[in-house]
């Protein structure tokens, strides 16, 4: 946003990116108004921060449109990427020995099961919908 722009009114500014992102399959699960050193700005979280970054243009769109700042928040929806990973299994009748575990430094959720290879498509699909992989813990 350009410097002399006024920032808009932040239900405004909420409601200017909820229009940005509604004909889009994933939009943020929160909008928060943060402050750092710079000042204020707004912060979205998504299922996953990688998720988020697939949207650079319409999160670009956004802080032109709201003369905000906007930031991907680095939070990881870990109990909804659960749910899928559940349902996942289930489709592709995958028996979890214990709950899925996140490893952030890889972007990753392990999953302990009797099967030595996970289907790809049930990988593909993972990864499409949360921007992190799905692996087997050896």
């Amino acid at each position: 946003p350009s410097h002399t722009d006024f920032p808009k009114e932040i239900n405004q500014a909420y409601q200017i990116i909820d229009m940005i992102f509604s004909d889009c399959p994933v939009r943020p699960s929160k909008k928060s108004l943060m402050t750092d050193q710079y000042g204020k700005y707004i912060g979205l979280t998504f299922l996953s921060p990688q998720l988020g970054y697939r949207y650079k243009e319409r999160i670009e769109e956004c802080a032109d449109k709201t003369a905000y700042r906007i930031g991907i928040r680095k939070a990881v929806n870990q109990n909804q990427i659960q749910v899928i990973i559940m349902n996942l299994c289930s489709q592709y009748g995958i028996t979890l020995e214990k709950n899925p575990s996140y490893l952030p430094e890889k972007n990753c959720f392990e999953i302990r099961t009797s099967v030595t290879s996970l289907p790809e498509n049930m990988t593909d699909e993972f990864e499409e919908t949360t921007g992190l992989s799905l692996r087997i813990k050896k």
